[in-house]
């Protein structure tokens, strides 16, 4: 393949598109570009890319474009630090052939800068790129010369996995615009590193002169929160401008502006006349809300950005029990169309620890891991001087460029790749990690005190989003970080068959038994008194009790009694002294230890109640058990699964067909139906 590039190639923001009309019909594209891109197929959508990858390597896209008279492929480079791609210098390259022989590639493309796109706009979150912002009443198209640029290392990619269906919008309100509810001001807004230059376009200075000029408001909403790119059909008698506001959720009835810290909008200056918008990128969107001048009408709708192979399996009968299945399913397609990402809109990022509970959820909706292959696969082709030797990015594609990390989330990383190994038997890419993973294994030995565990862990030391993260509970020695840290050694014992690894996590189980159980509860963590260590006894989270439960560390039946039926996102007053646990993790790991002990129908009952506030408000599943961050987060489609392992004992699949818990009793007071098309 020949790549290619046009304009400066350190360029912020930039946008380039390259079109061809083809003289010879074709019947086969292959394509790569980078940071993202979307083709047009005679003016419409075709396909949204790349399946991200390391910087220095590219995966292709294989697309029919049999019967197609004219491509048009837009390129989006960032030029900036980001979660969400590995930063590198952008690039394209494509081939179209027919009967196998190549008739054109990129050369024989032209390209242009679109120059009613406006560049200087603020960053849409610290974690993506810039809010998108257009003047219609400019229709130039500046050309611009193609030349070639070094190759990045072809590898072979998936199939596009969307089909760009449409969704429309319902309005739900109208009147005068006087303000949103109220404006949330991030702390990162102040922090100069996310600006192109100081004349940035200002969304606040924006909606306070739609506030005083009378501009009037239209308000929308889809039936369940989906991801997709805004489009909007305009017409105008005059020239006249929109702010296009979305959310996911209006807390307590509430529209708060940037909510979730994120630049929420789209800003459009419109001619007299037609004219439509399309954005570059995806959005996670449930409510609309228009904003513009005199005399504009606007008809938005949403092209959807969703996986939908995600159809393999189906649930019917209760309806409690369908609503949150069918939540976690849709949280799974928005979240799943090239890498595992946290969330579709605030990040779209590919973090560790999230991914070991998404790829089980690939497995049950998809029938496979195609996904977790690729996404696994990165992180062994990821270079990171940036980071400690032997140490992971915490999420990837990105460039971690403060050098931040999580060492609790290369841990995980083992652990999925373990998991993968069950799910699959892809014992070939295990080996292909072995010097990864002993990597980490190394990376860790420098932190071990005398009593074998790990101390003062540096960077962000990530147990879950509830107190047990407070900077007091995590110093020093963590207790949850060290049951973490010997369950990740037995599974590198179990993938590459390391006895020693295992004696030693055995060891380390029962120190922390020793120095951590208190006689009712597993405290928190430990610091150093006059150099002497010394349990935090007031530090005490619900979510280390689960770590212990699910890694596997010593219990005896009245501790675990206590926890089934006294603990729980249920419980009300009991044990204040106790901090809760949230969604991510804690929650979710008592589920899978309580499934994994046959207390089914009680983690029905408690899903049935959990979800039900998410599932009735957004048809997603969220990162908080409230709703004041990601409404959409892609770990939380596990749920699916865990509901499946309490109905009818579902594990997993193999050869099309589920695999099921050996002597499973299935609990009473659930009427379901289950279909597999596998």
């Amino acid at each position: 393949m020949y790549f290619v590039w046009c304009g400066k190639r350190d360029e912020i923001n930039a946008l380039a598109v390259f079109y061809i009309k083809l003289d010879t019909p074709c019947e086969r594209a292959v394509i790569c570009a980078a940071d993202y891109y979307r083709v047009f197929a005679d003016g419409e959508l075709l396909s949204y890319g790349p399946e991200r990858c390391a910087a220095g390597y590219a995966r292709t896209r294989d697309l029919d474009i049999s019967g197609v008279r004219e491509l048009r492929v837009e390129v989006l480079s960032y030029g900036t630090a980001n979660y969400c791609v590995d930063r590198q210098d952008p690039y394209f390259a494509i081939e179209l052939s027919s009967g196998g022989k190549v008739i054109y590639d990129s050369r024989d493309f032209k390209a242009y800068r679109p120059e009613h796109r406006i560049v200087n706009m603020p960053r849409y979150s610290p974690q993506r790129g810039y809010a998108e912002g257009y003047d219609m009443t400019r229709c130039e198209k500046s050309p611009l010369e193609l030349y070639p640029v070094p190759s990045p290392v072809v590898l072979e990619g998936s199939r596009d996995v969307c089909d760009y269906g449409k969704y429309s919008f319902k309005e739900v309100g109208a009147g005068s615009f006087e303000g949103f509810d109220g404006i949330n001001t991030p702390t990162w807004l102040a922090n100069g590193t996310y600006s192109i230059s100081d004349k940035e376009f200002s969304i606040e200075e924006t909606l306070e002169r739609c506030k005083n000029s009378g501009y009037t408001y239209e308000e929308y909403e889809l039936y369940a929160e989906k991801c997709g790119f805004l489009s909007f059909d305009i017409t105008s008698e005059g020239e006249g401008e929109l702010v296009a506001a979305f959310e996911e959720i209006k807390p307590e009835g509430k529209w708060i502006f940037r909510r979730a810290k994120c630049n929420d909008f789209v800003y459009a200056k419109v001619p007299k006349g037609e004219s439509a918008v399309l954005t570059v990128e995806p959005y996670a969107v449930k409510l609309l809300r228009i904003i513009h001048s005199a005399g504009v009408k606007v008809t938005p709708r949403l092209i959807a950005v969703e996986n939908c192979r995600a159809d393999k399996v189906s649930l019917g009968g209760d309806e409690r029990i369908v609503r949150t299945f069918e939540a976690a399913r849709n949280t799974f397609m928005q979240n799943a169309v090239d890498i595992f990402m946290d969330c579709p809109g605030r990040e779209r990022a590919g973090w560790l620890c999230d991914a070991f509970f998404t790829a089980k959820a690939e497995l049950l909706f998809t029938g496979k891991n195609t996904i977790e292959r690729a996404y696994l696969e990165n992180f062994l082709l990821a270079k990171t001087p940036e980071l400690p030797e032997g140490m992971l990015p915490m999420c990837f594609p990105s460039e971690q460029s403060n050098g931040r990390y999580i060492p609790n989330w290369a841990m995980w990383f083992v652990i999925e790749l373990w998991d993968y190994l069950e799910r699959t038997g892809d014992r070939a890419l295990v080996d292909a990690a072995k010097d990864k993973v002993y990597g980490i294994v190394k990376f860790f030995d420098k932190y071990l005190n005398s009593d074998g565990l790990l101390e003062n862990l540096e960077s962000w030391v990530f147990i879950e989003w509830s107190i047990c993260n407070d900077d007091e509970y995590v110093k020093g020695v963590n207790y949850p970080s060290n049951m973490l840290y010997a369950f990740m050694l037995d599974k590198v014992a179990e993938l590459y068959g390391d006895s020693p690894l295992a004696h030693r996590a055995k060891k380390i189980r029962k120190t922390i038994k020793k120095l951590a159980f208190n006689g009712k509860f597993y405290v928190d963590n430990a610091t150093r008194v006059g150099g002497k260590l010394q349990n935090e006894e007031n530090h005490l989270s619900e979510t280390c009790q689960y770590y212990a439960l699910f890694m596997g560390l010593e219990c005896d039946e009245k501790y675990k009694k206590m926890m089934i039926e006294e603990f729980g996102p249920l419980r009300q007053d009991a044990y204040p002294e106790v901090g809760r646990s949230n969604m991510f993790i804690g929650n979710y790991l008592r589920f899978f230890w309580l499934n994994s002990i046959g207390e089914h129908e009680r983690v029905l009952n408690e899903c049935v109640e959990y979800f039900a506030k998410m599932a009735n408000n957004t048809g997603t599943l969220w990162e908080h058990d409230r709703a004041t961050a990601s409404c959409n987060h892609g770990f939380a489609s596990v749920a699916a699964n865990v509901i499946l392992a309490s109905l009818i004992g579902y594990e997993t699949t193999k050869d099309g067909a589920p695999v099921l818990k050996e002597g499973f009793k299935a609990p009473s007071g659930y009427e379901v139906k289950v279909e597999f098309n596998y």
